[in-house]
């Protein structure tokens, strides 16, 4: 048997990931795992020495949010997290996946979703019929991978994309045993996305089914909550406390903060209703990103009864004349509170078959063709094939209320009950900016703005591994696997831009993914060492 290849990181500036004190030593890797860490130890010990003097040594970063379901299938290297010191990202989020479906299934979805994920035919090769052949498929990338089953993957696989009551008894049996079986393949939980359809069809009884089934194998449960009722600021989120409250599951809410104007400088009135329900004995965490705006596909405006019948039957409403005014008029209020809401208007990330309006304005879009909004959109909607996605931008007519957001952002974030999540979406000719550049914002954001750098560490790491039981990973312990990135604390920074969004984050010497290094001096290496992260109490079968 061959000797395990070991790696000595020596001179470190060493963040372990539990929010302690920072300390000088080394850290020793044997194969794919941390043998010791402190020191010092001889470089006689090992086969490679790293020297990281003047360097932060601190365990690679969790992305709890990403988007990469497809990419990691077409683009395993997955650079953009590289560069950012990311070794590990969570699947499956939104509510948004093609676990378990068959391959007729499988292409409906991938061209209903092609807007955030993209379609590419190649991909219905692959496994995606069940949870453990999905994990065989994404072992091997660049990065780890864990993954959460999804609320359409489920609700598609029982029922089709449909929304028939006479259908629900049995749905929600098919459904549970679908959570079961993602469970016991390693899952950390399930998501939905009640602003995306057919997760949105669902009511307050089948979220409450899920939930509980989902406490029964200690799963959690991710939630992009509903689009708030017109006058309900708080409905949604009043929802999902119910839900916490009848099912006593943990509660994770995805991306979500104050807004503008509703909440926009009170963040602790944010919080004390989710901790006045955790008082009550709920279980609820969150999630926010330090950027004030959005990205997604179109469609998500469309009234439900437009998208039922999945890809073709969406089609064929948006194409009816006696349809359209009914879908303009019904999506108006969804126009206002997401594609055109607030702020320096959006731009498309990407449009199927017009490249030339990608990354333009869609203002200056709709005025080149002469267009209302409503009918622009649901032209480009038929046209591309609902192959298209827009990306909110930062406000700028009031930099008052933009500064007022961030500083809430922060706040939050530096609750115990936030983590970061990074929202990645790694499709489209401009993807938001977040993608290349959202944990590399959180270090510069922590130089500049005197955050500990110790606390910014554990809630990119051990928070989120503790959050969603994915013990293997998140700290620098004796045992762990060794994902370690070693930086530089003052030159570490995001580049990405709403105008150059796939610049590449800057600062990280090292990025070792399993005991091998994934990058050096900012440069990818092209080593896929990365494994499918399981939650803990998962045992092979």
């Amino acid at each position: 048997m061959s000797k395990e290849y070991s790696l000595l990181i020596k001179n470190g500036r060493i963040i372990d990931g539990n929010n302690t004190p920072a300390f000088s030593g080394d850290v020793l890797v044997k194969g794919d795992r941390i043998a010791e860490v402190g020191g010092p130890f001889s470089e006689e010990q090992a086969d490679e020495v790293i020297d990281a003097a003047g360097n932060v040594v601190s365990p690679g970063l969790i992305d709890s949010h990403s988007h990469g379901d497809l990419d990691l299938l077409k683009n395993p290297r997955q650079d953009f997290d590289l560069c950012q010191g990311v070794t590990t990202e969570i699947v499956g989020l939104c509510g948004l996946g093609f676990v378990p479906l068959g391959k007729e299934q499988l292409e409906e979805n991938m061209k209903y979703s092609a807007g955030l994920f993209g379609y590419d035919p190649a991909l219905l090769d692959y496994d995606f019929s069940s949870f453990e052949g999905y994990m065989k498929e994404i072992r091997g990338a660049g990065i780890n991978v864990a993954v959460a089953a999804t609320h359409n993957g489920a609700r598609i696989a029982a029922s089709g994309f449909y929304n028939r009551e006479e259908d629900k008894e049995r749905r929600l049996g098919a459904m549970g045993e679908i959570l079961d079986e993602a469970m016991a393949a390693g899952c950390i939980g399930m998501s939905t996305g009640l602003s995306y359809y057919p997760c949105a069809w669902a009511d307050f009884d089948e979220l409450v089914f899920l939930a509980k089934r989902l406490k029964a194998h200690d799963g959690a449960f991710l939630t992009h909550i509903r689009y708030p009722k017109k006058g309900e600021p708080e409905s949604a989120l009043n929802e999902i406390i119910r839900v916490g409250e009848k099912s006593q599951a943990r509660i994770h809410i995805l991306h979500y903060r104050t807004k503008y104007p509703y909440d926009y400088g009170h963040p602790k009135r944010l919080l004390g209703k989710i901790k006045e329900a955790n008082s009550r004995g709920c279980d609820i965490t969150l999630e926010t990103l330090p950027y004030l705006s959005g990205s997604t596909f179109i469609h998500t405006i469309l009234p439900g009864w437009a998208v039922e019948g999945g890809l073709e039957r969406t089609l064929e409403n948006l194409k009816d004349p006696a349809l359209r005014a009914r879908i303009i008029e019904e999506m108006q209020y969804l126009l206002g509170i997401t594609v055109m809401g607030n702020g320096k208007p959006p731009r498309f990330g990407h449009v199927g078959g017009r490249p030339e309006y990608s990354g333009r304005l869609i203002r200056d879009v709709q005025a080149e063709r002469g267009q209302e909004l409503g009918e622009l959109l649901l032209d480009l909607l038929v046209e591309s094939g609902l192959d298209i996605n827009y990306v909110g931008n930062e406000m700028e007519e009031d930099p008052e209320i933009s500064r007022i957001l961030m500083e809430d952002t922060m706040s939050l974030l530096g609750d115990p009950l936030y983590l970061c999540g990074g929202d990645a979406m790694p499709y489209g000719e401009y993807p938001h900016p977040r993608t290349w550049g959202c944990y590399a914002k959180m270090l510069r954001l922590s130089r500049e703005m005197g955050i500990p750098l110790e606390s910014v560490i554990a809630k990119l790491t051990s928070h989120v591994s503790d959050r969603f039981r994915l013990d293997d990973i998140g700290r620098l312990e004796p045992g762990k696997r060794a994902d370690i990135i070693i930086f530089d604390p003052d030159r570490v920074t995001d580049r990405s831009t709403f105008e150059t969004p796939d610049l590449p984050a800057r600062g990280m010497r090292f990025v070792i993914v399993g005991g091998k290094a994934a990058l050096k001096d900012d440069e990818p290496t092209g080593t896929l060492n990365g494994t499918v992260i399981r939650k803990t109490g998962y045992e092979m079968k």
